[in-house]
Formats: C-alpha cells, structure tokens, sequence
C-alpha cells in the first residue's frame, strides 16, 4: 500500500491525497521519486538502425566526408541541430555545416531543393536530419539520386516513410526501442551518445580523450526541446528533463546565460516553467518573424560579442511576436463577440496576419469561448495559411480530414491542428467545417471546473512547496496538481501590464493572517471584471523574476 512509503506520511494531507490518485503502489510511487541515469534511461541501441546509423556516421569521418545536419527551424529541431554540430566539435571533426530550412521562405520539411543544393553545391555526400524528414519521400529521392546517404533521426509519425539509409525514430512501425514518446533531440542525442560510445570503443582519433560522461551536459538541450515540444513527461522523457534541468542550471553555455541574465531568470533555480515560458518563446520568436539561424547562434556561440547582438535581435524580434500576436487577438476577438450568434467552429483571419503567429491567439479565444477557434493568413510565399486550437469539443486533426478536398495539405491532433487553401475557398470554409462538426457528431462539453484539492493562504509557503515538487517535472500527462482556494476575503485586486491584459489578486484565507499572491495572465474579460471573487483554482509556481524569489498561485479559473 502506499501509506507504507516511508516518505508518505511526512507529506501534508492535500498531498497525500494526490498521491493516492495519481500511484498505484508503494513500489510505483518509489520508482518515481528515485532518478536513477542507468535504470530510467535506455541504451541507445536498442533502435534498430541505431548501429547502422553510427558505423556510416564513423566511416564519414574516417574518410573526410563532408556531412550536412539538417534541423528543423523551431525550439525541437535548433537544440537537436547544436546537439550534433558539439558532438562533431568535440571529436575535432571540421568537414560539416548545418542547415536550418527559413520558417516562412521554405517551410517545414526536408526539402528537394535544399538537399540537391548542399549535395551539389556543398559537396555532402551524408545528411543527418533532425526532428525532420520521415514523410519527405521526394527529398529521400533527391538524395538517392544524386549518390548521398541520408540518416533520418525524427519523432513524428511515419505516414509515407521514405528510402533512407537509416531511420531512427520510435514511432517507426516495427521500432524496438522502448519508449515512443521521445522529442526529436531527444533521438539526436541518443545518436550522439551512440556514436560517442562506439568511437571510444573503437580507439579512433578524437573520441579517446573525450570525458565519461560528457553527453549529459547535452541533456540541457534535450530538456527544453522536450518541455518546449510538449512532449508527456512521464517514463524516459521525466528522467531527461529531470537531469537535462540539473545540467542547464550549472551549464556555463554563454548564450544561455546571457539570455537568462537578460530576462531576469535565475539559471541555478531553473524549472520546467522557465523552460516552457521564459526560454523557449525567445527561441521560436527567431524563425517565427527572423531567421533560426539566430537562435542557433546564440545557444551555441562562444563569442561574446556576436551573442549579444544575436540576443538583442531576438529580444526585438520577441516583442514583435507579443506585439503582433496580441493585435490579432484583438481583432479576432472583436470579430467573434459581433457575432450574433457564435458558431461551434469560428473562422477569421486577414492577409496582414503572420500564420507563425496564429497558434496562440487561437488558443486564447478557443479557451476563452469554449469553441474551436481557427484563424488564418498568408505567408511570405503567398500561401493561406491557418491555425486551429480547441476549446471544449471536437477534434481538429478528424475535422480537418474531413473537408481535406478543399485543403492543399493540413495536420494535427484532437486539440490543435493546422492547414493550407486556396484564398477562393476561404470564403465558404467556415460553412463548410460547422457542417462537418454536425456530420461528425460533436457535441460541446460542459466545462467543469476541477482541482485536486483544497489549501488555505497560509498552505503558499516553501516548506509546501518543496514537497510538491518530489511530483515534478509537471507538464503534459504529469500535470501540476490544481488546486483550490475558497472562503476567501480579496485583500487587493489590480489589472497591470502594457495592455492592463493581466490581473493580480492578493487574498487570504477567512481567518488567516497569510495573504497568498495570484497571477492570472491575460485574463479573460469575465475576470477582470468579477467584482466578489469567492473562489481561485490555480497552480503553485516559484517565480524567480528580477531575481525577486516568491511563491505565488497561477490561475486557472476564477469564480
């Protein structure tokens, strides 16, 4: 029984329950507490073609080949794409470059053109990709073609998987390796940590001198792009983040910690929210209105000079993002409460909006309204593009499919999805995606407003809080417990930010002299205008800002 655990009783009563819910056992809840490198991670290995991957990888060197690394341009494929390029800095190899496709001028994807030109006009005669390339049947071809071999290392699904000389990637039909949920730099430092080990063990020249050991400082890369690309925290991927956050808070990466110096964030009490909130947006700003390029220098650059100016046009660049998503957001919103009556898919959009940036803004209005939400705009190659978020019924990825004869191409999951069209087919979209809806069965959820358990104010303290995070890494399928704060009384309430978007609430407690603080960013219109607050659902969170250290509740609802 899980009462038995040692460690069971000395938890605080809401926590215990919690752990009740969440753990079948003692020995369950024993093995989630205990981080342990050998048992919780897998031997690289185990992926079928891994071995095949790393003896042409080594043949490469022997031989002076000229190698391409090609990665995807977001907060994934850019620390996927470092995390090779140190490998190869480390062994002292030279003869390789990296390739990182223009978000708006190329798209995602292994693309033809830019295989024949690295392979033509570069010399490559091998190309890894990362976090890229298992559907690019066209690219694979290119390749063939022209006599270069092409290893793919990525995570997405294998819808048509093409003619490589090697495919590492779990979700891969007949794949051995263990665990299926791995990011994709997550299966490119399982290259690297291949490819190390089979190098020393082969006595070649620049792997003998290189530390035991030295793949885990990696692990600082391989933790954002797992929290950034929200992949479940549970099994394998719980333990990298768990050690990849050791890594990044003693990383002496200089851009890193200039970016982190920058935005107030401080590096030694680093957590998976500063991942998610504080480091991965200022990554994903440089392909979304720059170029990755931008980011992929920063994180990897040792030259003080070019990191700050890499860090300034990106801190431009960022708040070109917040200013234009939040322009949209206004717009659509506006759009959507002039409707008289709401439809159960809302369609909007405009050729001025910046389709990197339409995600967001859906998510917002699809929570908000309880709808789903898809907007739309044109990119630079003059393509309609549209993003689509849910926000208490349906699935995306199942509507979308539905109506793909009138898409160019589309993807997705239940809850977010995206597509491309033609600009004549914009004006009936909506229709016909509230038809399907119907068609499809979908029916709108009540939403419920669920927690986990009850505190009181003076429950904010650190003592709490460190009990609370033997649960974490908190993020996708290991969500941070919620919890919930009633007969309160509301000591003061203020709207603040360039925009009053966000609202602050310091409340205690009825009968407890220890106020607690609450945040609620962006909040919805309903609740900055609540005027008798009686209850707070939220998180708990360290914020670190400024070096200002507090503990304070994340709202998730207000009633």
């Amino acid at each position: 029984m899980i009462e038995e655990h040692e460690l069971f009783a000395s938890l605080p009563d809401p926590l215990k329950d919690i752990v009740k819910k969440r753990f079948s056992g003692k020995g369950d809840f024993d093995d989630f507490l205990n981080f342990d490198y050998e048992k919780d991670l897998h031997d690289p290995f185990l992926f079928k073609d891994m071995q095949k991957a790393v003896e042409r990888i080594l043949q490469a060197i022997k031989k002076g080949e000229k190698i391409a690394i090609y990665s995807d341009f977001d907060a994934d494929g850019i620390p996927g794409g470092i995390i090779l390029k140190e490998t190869f800095d480390k062994i002292g190899y030279e003869n390789f470059l990296n390739y990182i496709p223009h978000r708006n001028k190329e798209g995602y994807g292994l693309h033809k053109e830019a295989v024949e030109k690295l392979i033509k006009d570069n010399g490559v005669s091998l190309i890894l990709t990362v976090d890229v390339g298992i559907s690019d049947t066209g690219a694979a071809a290119v390749a063939n073609k022209l006599g270069a071999d092409l290893i793919i290392t990525d995570h997405h699904e294998a819808l048509n998987v093409p003619e490589a000389f090697a495919i590492i990637n779990p979700k891969l039909e007949n794949e051995e390796y263990p665990f299926k949920e791995l990011c994709g730099a997550a299966v490119a430092w399982k290259l690297s940590s291949a490819l190390l080990e089979r190098g020393k063990k082969s006595s070649l020249p620049g792997f003998a001198n290189i530390k035991e050991g030295w793949e885990k400082w990696l692990l600082s890369l391989v933790a954002l792009s797992t929290v950034a690309d929200m992949m479940p925290l549970i099994g394998e991927n719980r333990a990298l983040v768990h050690f990849g956050l050791i890594a990044m808070q003693k990383s002496p990466r200089p851009g890193l910690r200039a970016l982190l110096r920058h935005y107030g964030v401080s590096q030694n009490l680093l957590d998976e929210t500063d991942l998610g909130f504080s480091i991965a947006p200022k990554i994903n700003a440089a392909s979304r209105l720059g170029d990755p390029v931008l980011a992929f220098n920063l994180l990897s650059s040792t030259d003080p000079l070019q990191i700050q100016k890499d860090l300034l046009e990106i801190d431009r660049l960022n708040s070109k993002r917040k200013t234009e998503s939040a322009k949209i957001s206004r717009e659509a919103k506006k759009r959507l409460k002039a409707r008289e009556t709401l439809p159960k898919v809302f369609l909007t959009g405009d050729k001025s909006w910046n389709p990197a940036l339409l995600g967001l803004s859906a998510g917002k209005l699809a929570d908000e309204f309880g709808r789903i939400v898809c907007l739309w705009g044109q990119d630079e190659a003059g393509v309609f593009k549209g993003s689509c978020r849910n926000g208490n019924s349906g699935h995306i990825a199942k509507l979308l499919d539905s109506v793909k004869e009138r898409l160019i191409n589309y993807g997705g999951h239940e809850g977010a999805g995206g597509f491309s069209l033609d600009f004549e087919n914009l004006l009936e979209f909506e229709g016909l995606l509230n038809e399907s809806y119907e068609k499809l069965g979908f029916e709108s959820q009540e939403q419920k407003v669920e927690f986990d358990a009850e505190l009181l104010s003076s429950d904010l303290n650190w003592d709490f809080y460190k009990k609370l995070r033997l649960l974490a890494p908190f993020g996708i399928a290991n969500p941070a417990p919620i919890f919930r704060w009633s007969n309160i009384e509301i000591v003061s309430k203020r709207l603040f930010g360039k925009n009053k978007e966000h609202l602050e609430i310091v409340f205690k407690s009825t009968g407890n002299n220890q106020s607690a603080k609450a945040i609620a960013f962006f909040a919805k219109d309903e609740w900055k205008k609540l005027e008798n607050i009686k209850e707070i659902y939220g998180k708990i969170e360290k914020s670190s800002f400024m070096k200002k250290l507090e503990l304070r509740v994340s709202v998730t609802n207000l009633i």
